[in-house]
């Protein structure tokens, strides 16, 4: 008898898990984040991190005193969610040479030297569409000369509300300011797309 007791509310424990699971919503945003690499303008050489087979971390290779731009495109996965996008961010946790960080915390900042710019700063992704936003990136003239790990973080308000960074390498370089700064796109299997993280 005690052992029917005993199995019964197990039994309804593990329902009650169930549908506990069931009831609350995904805790993520179905969307793609896209570097749009090809469409460059003003780096010294783009590419995806030489250094690490199958990366995702674009490389940006900047003069000192020049400004390179490129193309991020989101798009939404969702079927009845409208996703709002804004906060971006570019920064980072100084040395910038240990990790990246999402944005969020009391240690995270913006590079000394670097400015940068994302237009529109803020979106509507309605169910099943895409938009672009035009990231534009300036070293100052006396940017110090290394590369930094940097991460462009950016906040979805949607099912919930999502802090989110996608990593990459900034190598400032010296400025030589007779020299056409034109961008040479380098990637191994062009654009990448990365989907935002499943929490």
């Amino acid at each position: 008898m005690l052992a029917a007791f005993v199995l019964t509310a197990q039994l309804f424990v593990v329902a009650a898990i169930y549908s506990a699971y069931a009831l609350v919503p995904p805790t993520h945003s179905d969307v793609v984040f896209h570097w749009d690499l090809d469409t460059a303008k003003g780096f010294e050489r783009v590419m995806m991190d030489p250094g690490v087979r199958f990366s995702d971390s674009p490389v940006f290779v900047l003069r000192q005193g020049t400004t390179g731009s490129l193309n991020i495109t989101l798009t939404s996965f969702e079927k009845q969610i409208t996703v709002l996008v804004g906060s971006w961010k570019y920064g980072g946790i100084p040395p910038w040479n240990s990790g990246w960080s999402a944005g969020g915390g009391p240690y995270y900042r913006t590079l000394d030297g670097i400015t940068y710019k994302f237009n529109p700063s803020n979106l509507t992704l309605t169910p099943g569409s895409h938009a672009t936003v035009t990231m534009q990136i300036t070293a100052a003239p006396d940017t110090e000369v290394r590369s930094y790990n940097l991460s462009v973080s950016l906040e979805l308000t949607g099912i919930n509300i999502e802090q989110v960074g996608y990593s990459t390498i900034l190598t400032i370089v010296e400025g030589n300011p007779l020299t056409a700064n034109t961008t040479n796109t380098t990637t191994s299997s062009g654009s990448v797309p990365q989907m935002l993280p499943r929490r």
